[in-house]
């Protein structure tokens, strides 16, 4: 009954128990000569039977299975950064502006503000054979990949009817965004489940390195698209779907979950909000500053990467959208290039920099760059600036679920929903973005973005946790 992971054999290590505030999956009274708190060993795996009422793995990972674990946010990355690139210019040449910049805009964080919490709290809750994170993760892949493909085909559609064409792509961009918004919280989550304590800051790193390259392969697809065309845009997102679907089969067929017991299976929807927001409550004064942090650091990030081609291509340099987009583009190759270096190596930056410098010196860089940009007509300078946001973004994508890590510890059985906290705000701040960005000029969004950059900077100083991460660096790194 309890959660088991089925990985290569290595060295085991049992981690202590907390308490937690949130309701226990069964009573901690087990005692620790229990059998189901034993290692069973086959002749070449080893199955990991996790401590009772956690999540949380007392077996270290090989590098070999923290890359298969990480890999899928290759996919995640890929995916989301050819939508922020592509989707706005095609939504506009199948006649979707204003269509995309009033209504979906808005769908998309509201759908993801609706939705999300539930996905966080019933990945914890699972009772599947398939385990607790995956038949979530294996949902939104499908709907995910179906729904983009369908949206990218839709050049098709809007030749047989053009409003059927319009109404279809803009449904099925929705749907598509919200597949991949579904992923990113359980599998957030089983990353953290899988990874011992001493091993948080690499598997995290390792994830943003994933994002990294997949948000690398996005912007190398796209800059050699000369002509943005819709038939170029099918193109590209059927080789993004193909690279997606092949980054999540490793952990979907080889990490093996056991979903835990004593968890009740029935409740109204009643039952289930309220317990979402008692868990919510329950949590330290140092998360409710973390999603703070969180909403001011999306809320500058929305603030970039919807509008950046439309701007250097209308407003900078009078070339059409393609071009605009293949700067960006270029930029965000060296920008991904920075934050693959600065992920692989932030174990080792932690050694000589505290974690709330690092943290908040991120926001700092993309405050003075969005703050910058608007002032600059040199294209290499420019370029140095879209590169500087791989530092910032590598920051922003690896720090806060290593906060979350020290906070909760061992005790996982809630990480589905605390991790659903932080993907919440992340939608919180796109909604917010969402209310005035379509309606003002880019050059002021990108102003705004540095002064939400600047607050999350701020906001950062004051988690004081952040020097409990540092002075349990020789633990975690």
């Amino acid at each position: 009954g309890d959660v088991s992971f089925h990985f290569c054999r290595g060295m085991s290590e049992r981690m202590p128990l907390r308490n937690t505030d949130v309701v226990p999956y069964r009573p901690r009274s087990t005692p620790s000569n229990s059998p189901s708190r034993q290692i069973s060993y086959n002749t070449d795996v080893i199955t990991v039977s996790l401590l009772p009422g956690t999540g949380f793995a007392i077996h270290p990972l090989t590098t070999l299975q923290m890359i298969v674990v990480t890999l899928p946010l290759f996919g995640v990355a890929l995916i989301r950064q050819c939508l922020f690139l592509l989707a706005t210019p095609y939504l506009e040449e199948l006649g979707l502006g204003d269509m995309y910049a009033r209504g979906i805009w808005i769908a998309l964080p509201i759908s993801g503000l609706i939705t999300i919490p539930f996905v966080g709290y019933f990945s914890d809750r699972c009772l599947a054979e398939y385990g607790r994170r995956r038949p979530f993760i294996l949902f939104g892949l499908v709907i995910g990949c179906l729904n983009i493909l369908v949206f990218a085909f839709g050049r098709f559609l809007r030749e047989y009817n053009n409003s059927f064409g319009q109404i279809v792509c803009a449904v099925t961009y929705v749907f598509g965004v919200l597949g991949f918004q579904i992923i990113q919280t359980p599998l957030r989550a089983l990353i953290l489940d899988v990874a011992i304590s001493r091993q948080q800051i690499n598997t995290q790193a390792m994830g943003t390195v994933m994002m990294g390259l997949g948000r690398c392969a996005a912007n190398v697809i796209t800059f050699w698209t000369v002509h943005l065309t819709s038939h170029s845009v099918y193109k590209i997102f059927s080789i993004a779907v193909g690279l997606a679907v092949f980054s999540f089969l490793p952990m979907l067929l080889t990490t093996k979950e056991v979903s835990l017991n004593g968890i009740t299976q029935h409740e109204s929807i009643t039952q289930v909000t309220e317990n979402i927001i008692r868990g919510l409550k329950s949590t330290s004064m140092v998360m409710r500053k973390l999603w703070l942090v969180q909403f001011l650091a999306w809320a500058a990030w929305f603030c970039f990467f919807p509008v950046a081609g439309e701007y250097f291509a209308r407003e900078l340099f009078d070339k059409d959208v393609d071009e605009g987009v293949q700067l960006v583009a270029l930029g965000m190759i060296f920008a991904s290039v920075v934050e693959i270096l600065i992920a692989a190596i932030t174990p080792q930056l932690l050694e000589f920099f505290s974690f709330s410098f690092l943290y908040c010196s991120g926001f700092a860089i993309l405050a003075s760059v969005l703050a910058a940009i608007t002032f600059v007509d040199k294209e290499p300078v420019i370029l140095f600036f879209l590169a500087l946001t791989g530092l910032s973004y590598s920051f922003t994508n690896t720090f806060p679920f290593v906060l979350v890590a020290s906070q909760f510890g061992e005790t996982t059985e809630s990480f589905g929903l605390f991790v659903s906290a932080l993907d919440l705000f992340t939608y919180l701040a796109m909604f917010v973005d969402s209310l005035f960005a379509p309606f003002i000029k880019n050059a002021t969004v990108f102003q705004i973005g540095a002064a939400w950059a600047a607050l999350a900077a701020i906001a950062g100083l004051f988690i004081r946790s952040m020097n409990e991460v540092d002075r349990r660096r020789e633990i975690l790194v």
